[in-house]
Parts: C-alpha cells; structure tokens; sequence
C-alpha cells in the first residue's frame, strides 16, 4: 500500500517519467518474486514443459499426413 501511494505521488509529480519509473518498479518487484517462485515452483515448470511439446508432434504428424 506505501509503495502505491510513493508511485502514485511520482506519477503526479514527474507525469511521464513515473510510467517508466513505475514500470521498472514492477519489473524489479516482479523479477524478485518470480527469483522466490521460480526456486520453489521449479517442478511445476517442468511440468508445465511437456504439454506444449507433445502438442508440437502431432502437428507434425498432422501435416506429414495432409
């Protein structure tokens, strides 16, 4: 919530250089919080890897057949 109110009164104070300030907040935030998810959902990406793998064959199949 303090950190919505600080952005929010970049925004109002810089105007155009808040979007970029704001954004590479976000970026930062986000980019820790997926260093922190990423470590303990590594197991969850693996699984989620397979799926679109196997997706790629059978378009292969498919248009070795077509």
């Amino acid at each position: 919530m303090q950190e919505s109110a600080l952005a929010r009164a970049e925004a109002a104070s810089a105007g155009h250089g808040a979007l970029t300030t704001a954004s590479a907040r976000q970026i930062a935030q986000a980019a820790h919080a997926i260093h922190n998810w990423g470590s303990h959902t590594h197991v969850h990406i693996y699984v989620q890897a397979p799926p679109p793998q196997q997706k790629k064959p059978a378009s292969s199949h498919a248009g070795a057949g077509a």
